[in-house]
């Protein structure tokens, strides 16, 4: 009988922490902008991704033949656990954060993606990390991987301001893609349209538009409602008129909510932010790096 009170009891407190679960804030504005990079309708962003990268564990990476090697085969449905009918549930998943060329040896990414040098030396970066160019087998070219020789810069939440960006040396120069464009002076426009491209929960490079600037007071970050989510930190946030980078996506609302099923489905704001509890996306403004360049 003591048994069976327990029982009941359990029952009733995992029911109630699913509700609360559902009842979080959301993380997709409207619809799901997402899509492949080699999808999305505008030949300017296909080309500018690929000048963003993934953040690898380096023992994810394992021989596969001379000059290749193999990613693990994780799913996002493996991985986060995510409901089977989730969108890109069986592609893979491994990517930490993003990461974009500014220089030929400069990446740039979010301060909380990366610590010391010992993530320097361990947490690889990999290009064309693009489901379209790795298909179903998961293989990449030792030419694509790049690690970090130093931090230049690194600033996470500095004085509470804000502020999470990191500028990275690279141990060689990218010479197969062009360093991405920067707003070189002045600040985002209110309203302006925007695009982000990155590797939202880890998948393989994504391009989300149909999103603009909420928000544009403080002087460290704007806010918007770009489809983000974890992975996507460091990504490049795009002008969608000039193909140049405004900010560093570095925070955002919560990805996912578990449901009875003990599977995650991806959360969902109304399009205009505000609306029960969503905050939105915040992205550094990329002018805080230029001292370092």
């Amino acid at each position: 009988m003591k048994n069976l009170a327990l029982n009941c009891l359990f029952l009733l407190l995992f029911l109630t922490l699913a509700s609360l679960a559902n009842a979080r804030t959301k993380v997709i504005y409207g619809e799901d902008n997402r899509v492949n990079v080699a999808d999305f309708n505008n030949p300017l962003f296909q080309k500018l991704a690929l000048s963003t990268a993934g953040q690898v564990d380096m023992w994810e990476l394992e021989p596969y033949s001379d000059g290749y090697l193999q990613l693990p085969n994780l799913t996002l449905l493996e991985d986060q656990p995510v409901c089977s009918e989730e969108r890109f549930a069986n592609q893979l998943a491994v990517s930490k954060c993003t990461g974009f060329l500014v220089a030929p040896d400069i990446l740039i990414t979010a301060g909380h993606c990366i610590y010391d040098m010992e993530d320097c030396d361990y947490s690889p970066w990999i290009f064309d990390y693009n489901q379209s160019s790795m298909g179903d087998k998961r293989i990449i070219p030792e030419s694509s991987v790049y690690y970090c020789t130093k931090i230049i810069e690194r600033r996470v939440d500095d004085d509470d301001t804000g502020s999470d960006f990191a500028v990275l040396k690279l141990n060689k120069k990218v010479l197969d893609r062009k360093p991405l464009k920067i707003r070189r002076s002045g600040r985002i426009k209110d309203n302006q349209k925007l695009v982000v491209i990155g590797s939202p929960s880890g998948l393989p490079t994504k391009i989300a538009a149909e999103a603009k600037v909420f928000a544009n007071e403080d002087e460290l970050f704007f806010t918007s409602n770009l489809d983000t989510f974890g992975g996507n930190s460091g990504s490049p946030v795009f002008n969608l008129d000039t193909g140049v980078v405004e900010g560093i996506l570095v925070r955002g609302e919560k990805d996912y909510n578990e449901t009875d099923n003990l599977c995650d489905v991806v959360n969902y704001c109304p399009e205009n932010m505000g609306q029960e509890g969503c905050t939105g996306e915040e992205a550094t403004r990329i002018s805080e790096i230029i001292p370092f360049l």
